[in-house]
């Protein structure tokens, strides 16, 4: 993910799937586009509307601040390390 150039409230996602070696079979094959289509679908019709909700509500001060839930622990640690490179000491947990 990348800050759109010149736009802070827009970004830019490039969306790749590796596997650890080459697919060996059909049933590989499938399993894997299975999972590409599952994730495609949660990440782009799901969480990109949810997160351009969030960001509009968080941009006009309707929602002071933002909980994690628990099955949200990469987002957590992300925020978490953001905060002490800017020097904040505030650790973020999940609800």
């Amino acid at each position: 993910m990348y800050p759109e150039p010149g736009d802070v409230h827009r970004t830019r996602v490039n969306v790749r799937f590796f596997t650890r070696r080459a697919v060996a079979s059909d049933e590989e094959q499938a399993f894997w586009e299975a999972n590409v289509r599952f994730t495609t679908r949660v990440v782009f019709e799901e969480d990109f509307g949810q997160q351009q909700d969030i960001h509009r509500e968080l941009r006009c001060g309707l929602m002071p601040e933002v909980v994690y839930g628990r099955n949200e622990p990469a987002l957590i640690h992300h925020h978490t390390e953001v905060e002490k490179a800017l020097g904040g000491t505030r650790k973020l947990s999940a609800a």
